[in-house]
């Protein structure tokens, strides 16, 4: 903004020096945010028995590394996340500039499964919202799998009436 108010450098290159900054810095968590919030009513309207949700941190022991999910269900009935709790729902939101994937389906699948050694996940929905759409063989692996496999795209994030 100093060097537009400057007059140093014209409207096009400033953009072009922040898009990537105001993508992630800006348009990446409202994007997670709208998701996180229109989450509950769309997953219910889907048929998800999910009374809770949230995010976590996930330990992965084998790489020694933490995995962060962006949306975590809990059934019926459950309001806290103690070890053996109904997990019915694994998500997460992405405002990427490309297609989700099936890499993004196997990290959830591998999130789930590491859950499942402490809580009830091991059928918990897998679920990806993406501002950028899906890639076709993700697409055709949710409707094989459409009771696993839930894909909300930005018009499903903007239109829900919550």
């Amino acid at each position: 903004m100093s060097d537009l108010l400057r007059r140093t450098t014209e409207p096009g290159a400033a953009w072009a020096a922040a898009r990537q900054s105001f993508r992630s810095q800006v348009l990446g968590p409202a994007f997670e945010e709208a998701a996180f919030y229109s989450a509950f009513p769309m997953l219910r309207a889907r048929g998800v028995d999910v009374s809770s949700h949230g995010w976590t941190l996930v330990y992965d022991p084998a790489t020694r590394t933490t995995h962060e999910v962006d949306l975590v269900g809990l059934a019926s009935g459950s309001d806290a996340f103690p070890t053996g709790t109904r997990v019915t729902v694994v998500g997460e939101a992405k405002a990427t500039e490309r297609p989700r994937g099936l890499k993004d389906l196997d990290r959830l699948r591998h999130i789930r499964a590491l859950l499942s050694k402490d809580h009830d996940a091991a059928i918990a929905a897998l679920v990806i919202f993406s501002l950028y759409g899906f890639s076709r063989s993700l697409r055709e692996a949710a409707a094989d799998s459409a009771d696993e496999i839930l894909l909300f795209g930005l018009d499903d994030v903007l239109s829900w009436k919550g």
